[in-house]
């Protein structure tokens, strides 16, 4: 019995080690995601990541009276943004480095948030699943 305890015990620390592989792998992959974004700021490539951000946004919430929240630093293009999709919305900023915007409807009651770190949030198990396979197809 205690040769059956120990091969139960051996098996997952071997889990454990590899579950702290994947984990490190997703916040590696995480990271360079964010980096990646956070680097084409200034660029067509960013302002279509946030147009697309918050045109998501829009078809969740089905209204185009807004209120978005978005960093200082985006606070321009949001604005072009809000102009070319023509939306009815106020601008708030803050301090905080987000990617990408938090969308509610005017009177609040309906929130989402489309940012980077939210969305990547929602596709995690995805990304996890894939890393596994790579790994395991390495």
């Amino acid at each position: 019995m205690e040769r059956e305890y120990r091969l139960y015990d051996e098996m997952m620390k071997e889990k454990k080690e590899k579950l702290g592989i994947l984990e490190g792998a997703y916040d590696e992959v995480v990271r360079r995601i964010r980096d990646r974004i956070k680097s084409m700021r200034g660029t067509n490539d960013y302002k279509r990541f946030l147009k697309n951000s918050i045109l998501w946004a829009v078809s969740i919430i089905g209204s185009r009276e807004l209120m978005i929240m978005v960093s200082k630093a985006d606070e321009s293009i949001t604005r072009e943004l809000i102009s070319e999709l023509g939306l009815n919305a106020v601008v708030n900023t803050t301090n905080e480095d987000i990617l990408g915007a938090v969308v509610s409807s005017m009177d609040g009651s309906v929130r989402v948030d489309a940012t980077l770190d939210s969305r990547l949030g929602l596709m995690e198990h995805q990304i996890k699943t894939l890393l596994a396979r790579l790994a395991s197809s390495g």
